[in-house]
């Protein structure tokens, strides 16, 4: 509901500044599914932020003790823990840890679908995985990290000049849809408005009518 930037050392919700939070350049921000999380990484905690609770100039913000050095902070946030990698997904509050066997490298998530990264026998590797009960299943190997989204159970998955949509259910490759100004490289988010893609420094409204 809310958007949350911060400038110079003032972060603002909307146009709102936030008094209760200040900027620490020891801190590694991660704005992920309405929730920003905020890593401390010289001492062992971490915020997460509520973007979409905020009374007056005050907004949620519940700190949490962490091992810093465990958290890995890239497109997401992966926990190494024990023996296994851990997704950590934060919802508003309250956060979900997700247990893999993958030595994972990055992800990217987008809509309950993950894009992980991960090394295999020393190769790196790439693939499409959704949540399962407490696990992770496998979609679609990927031949590079994708800056995907999800809508109608269908993954967008941008590429060279054109946009694979992917079944959630079976990974099964529904259509392809010609996109001349789309790179492997771009980013692509649904919204109330349509289909938006982020290339390079532009932005285009990627909308289409059958």
């Amino acid at each position: 509901k809310n958007y949350m930037k911060r400038v110079g050392n003032t972060y603002y919700v909307n146009n709102t500044p936030i008094k209760n939070i200040e900027y620490n350049p020891k801190v590694r921000e991660t704005n992920m599914n309405g929730t920003l999380f905020m890593l401390n990484t010289q001492d062992d905690f971490a915020y997460k932020v509520a973007v979409d609770n905020v009374l007056g100039s005050s907004i949620q913000a519940d700190r949490m003790v962490v091992f810093s050095p465990s958290i890995s902070q890239h497109d997401s946030i992966v926990a190494f823990i024990g023996d296994n990698y851990w997704l950590f997904i934060p919802n508003g509050i309250n956060h979900n840890l997700v247990k893999t066997n993958l030595n994972i490298v990055n992800a990217y998530y987008r809509g309950c679908v993950f894009c992980i990264e991960y090394l295999e026998n020393k190769q790196t590797k790439y693939g499409l995985f959704k949540i399962f009960g407490t696990s992770i299943e496998k979609v679609k190997d990927l031949t590079d990290f994708s800056y995907f989204d999800v809508k109608n159970n269908f993954i967008f998955v941008p590429n060279n000049g054109s946009i694979d949509l992917i079944s959630v259910i079976n990974g099964a490759l529904a259509m392809t849809i010609d996109c001349p100004v789309s790179t492997v490289e771009s980013k692509i988010f649904h919204t109330k408005a349509g289909m938006f893609l982020y290339e390079g420094d532009k932005i285009y409204f990627i909308n289409r009518k059958n």
